[in-house]
């Protein structure tokens, strides 16, 4: 094999396979592209506005006389408290200053037949009932307020009483979070 037939053979090679690989970018254009439309969000259902009064009430949470079983430093995990680490000022909070906390007891439980507004069938909903309530519909959103004021300590139990074996959206446990409660 000669050098011109090599140079032949090699350019004719390069030429070819640059225009197979330019044609899929050539016969390609931006309209060739399946287009996915923009999704578009189901109707909310239909209601009449302003058919349910809001109450401008607060539910109030009153104190209790005492806590069963009666509250400590460290965990009472043998009556049903969750592990946890001590109190972090716990002597401080019922002794320190001379003056008991107020206590106060709620629980987070279901309630099956909660009503946002009577044009939408009842709902499941997780809420809040005063105490260690069994009332199947003592559970409300949002649950109860405690009043205190600064300098007074506070101490509230919260039963976890949301179903176990809950199966769908949401885990059954409960996370306080607390509105100008702070030192």
């Amino acid at each position: 094999m000669n050098d011109e037939s090599h140079g032949k053979t090699r350019r004719a090679f390069l030429k070819g396979t640059t225009a197979a690989m330019a044609v899929p970018l050539i016969l390609t254009s931006r309209n060739s592209v399946a287009q996915t439309p923009p999704p578009v969000p189901p109707p909310s259902p239909p209601t009449t506005a302003w058919t349910v009064f809001l109450d401008d009430a607060i539910t109030k949470l009153n104190p209790v006389s005492a806590l069963d079983p009666v509250q400590q430093i460290a965990a009472n995990v043998g009556n049903g408290e969750a592990g946890r680490a001590d109190h972090q000022r716990f002597v401080e909070l019922t002794s320190a200053r001379g003056k008991s906390p107020t206590l106060y007891e709620m629980t987070a439980k279901e309630n099956l037949e909660w009503s946002f507004n009577p044009a939408y069938p009842k709902q499941r909903i997780w809420g809040f009932a005063p105490g260690d309530s069994d009332a199947p519909d003592a559970a409300t959103t949002p649950g109860p307020t405690l009043f205190a004021r600064y300098g007074e300590p506070i101490i509230c139990r919260i039963h976890n009483g949301l179903p176990y074996n809950h199966v769908g959206f949401g885990t059954p446990e409960i996370t306080t979070h607390l509105h100008n409660a702070h030192r």
